[in-house]
Parts: structure tokens; sequence; C-alpha cells
């Protein structure tokens, strides 16, 4: 890929996916042209695919979902010479046979198994979104209504829905909200108002848990406090230690409780100090120094 003078990026064009990856390709967007500053990079979405007009000798990234007509194209792209690219964007392994696979686990990362000896895994994380809104925990009228809020869907984590639901704080403080697939709608529920956020990662048969870390990247961007059960040491302590409140999902209650106790100003400092942490480490100018390679 070193030598690629033409870098194509694709992505899906639905709402809701293009949404959800909207970090990844912020910061691609970012990092590539520092990596590859002689190549010529072309974003675009991946509707209607002009597969026969990639360029012998170029790159194609594939990002997300709706893989399938890429793997399916692989042995075409290959004998083309199309280098190519997979940015995986689940939290569970997909094994194929492009070139290179990136990941922003760690675990995932180190786990993978190569499908063919020369193939390349990249640990490549998800940058801090720079100049958005700060979540304002300072100006919390009252604490009582916070809430505790899941960005995403229970389904693949019913059992750990029903565990949280045994405790009687839960079944009014507990928010499950799917439904927020653009900027303003996000900035609407997430910038105004001192909520606080949890991670619970799905249950898959035979996957172990890993961090989905371009939706944990969004909020810690916007200085949010979030509460995370462990999923694994390299994406917990390796990647991601003192950036969120983790336990297990059984004293979730509990942690929530102890921080709707403190004060907004303790919130705000609390909130302003990982914030600062995170920001540090994933900042667009640190995340060439932090992809890893083998």
């Amino acid at each position: 890929m070193e030598q690629s003078k033409i870098i194509h990026v694709w992505y899906t064009h639905e709402e809701i996916p293009c949404f959800m990856y909207q970090p990844i390709i912020v910061t691609l967007k970012s990092v590539l042209p520092k990596l590859f500053p002689l190549a010529l990079l072309n974003f675009s979405s991946t509707k209607n695919l002009p597969w026969k007009e990639l360029e012998s000798g170029s790159t194609i990234i594939w990002v997300g979902g709706h893989w399938e007509c890429f793997f399916e194209q692989l042995h075409n792209l290959k004998s083309k010479n199309v280098y190519t690219v997979f940015y995986n964007t689940e939290p569970y392994f997909v094994y194929n046979e492009t070139h290179e696979i990136w990941t922003y686990s760690k675990f995932i990362f180190e786990n993978y198994v190569k499908q063919f000896p020369e193939q390349k895994v990249l640990y490549f994380p998800v940058m801090c979104e720079e100049n958005v809104p700060r979540i304002p925990y300072k100006s919390i009228s009252s604490c009582d209504e916070t809430c505790l809020i899941f960005l995403g869907s229970f389904h693949c984590r019913q059992e750990k829905h029903a565990l949280l639901l045994q405790s009687d704080s839960m079944k009014t403080a507990l928010k499950e909200i799917y439904y927020i697939w653009d900027e303003s709608s996000y900035h609407e529920l997430v910038g105004r108002k001192g909520h606080i956020f949890l991670n619970v990662t799905k249950s898959l048969e035979g996957n172990f848990p890993v961090l989905p870390t371009f939706r944990v990247h969004k909020l810690l961007g916007r200085g949010a406090l979030i509460i995370s059960e462990y999923s694994n040491v390299k994406d917990d302590d390796d990647v991601h230690k003192d950036l969120l409140f983790y336990t297990d999902v059984e004293l979730i209650p509990s942690v929530f409780e102890m921080l709707k106790m403190k004060s907004p100003e303790e919130l705000q400092t609390l909130s302003d100090g990982i914030y600062e942490k995170f920001h540090t480490y994933f900042c667009a100018e640190n995340i060439p120094n932090l992809i890893m390679k083998r």
C-alpha cells in the first residue's frame, strides 16, 4: 500500500450506518494525508460502485458494513493489481482475504487470525473529534433528572438489560435510545443536558466482548461520563484506562447512584479531566504514533 498513488475510501451511502461510521471517516480524512502525503485520496459512498474503473496499482479501503459485495470482488480486484483494505467496524472478528485488515480494537488487532501469511493487520484507532460542543455538567439544575442513557439497542444484550432492571433506580433512570442518526439530533440529546452514558457489550456466541470505541470515542470527545462493563484487558486497561467508569454489570446501578450524588461542579471536574486525557492521547496529531501493524 505504501506505493499506491491513488487511495479510494468507500463507505455506505445509507443514513444510519453512515452516521455511525462518521468518526472513522473523519479519522481517515485527517490521518491518511499524513501517512501517504503523495497519494491522491478519494472518499465516496458505496452507491453505484465503479468497480471496473479502479486503477491498477491503486488501493481501496472499505469501511464498515455491507461488505459482502466487496468480498465478492476480491479476486477480480487482486487480478487487476488493486490493493485491498477492510476497516472492520464491528466489535467482533470479520475474517476475509483482503491484503490488510484495520480495526479500532487492540484486542481484535492482537487476536485476529491471518487468513494467509502475507496478510497485514493494523490497529488504527479513532481520533477525538475536534470543535464539537462539550456536555455542560456544571449547568445541571437537578441531578434527580439525570438519566443513564444507552445509545443503541439492547438486542444482543437482553440478559444484561434484564439484570440492570432488577434495580429499582434503573426502572426509571435507564433509557435506551436507538433512533439518533444525525448530528443535530445527537447534539440535542448529548450536548444540552448532563446525562451519564452506558456501555454494555454485545453477547455474541463464540466472540469475546470488544469495546465499540468509535461509539465510545464520539461520546468522550464531548466530555461524556460513561459507565461501562468490562470488555477485555487490551481495550479497557491498555487503551482506555481511566477514561470510563468500569464495573461489573450488576454494579452499574451503584456506580450511577455514586455519580448522581456528586455536585454539578464535581461532575464537570470529572468530565474535564477525562476529556483532557482522551484528547491528549487520541488527538489527530497523535494517531499516527498509535497505529500498530503485524
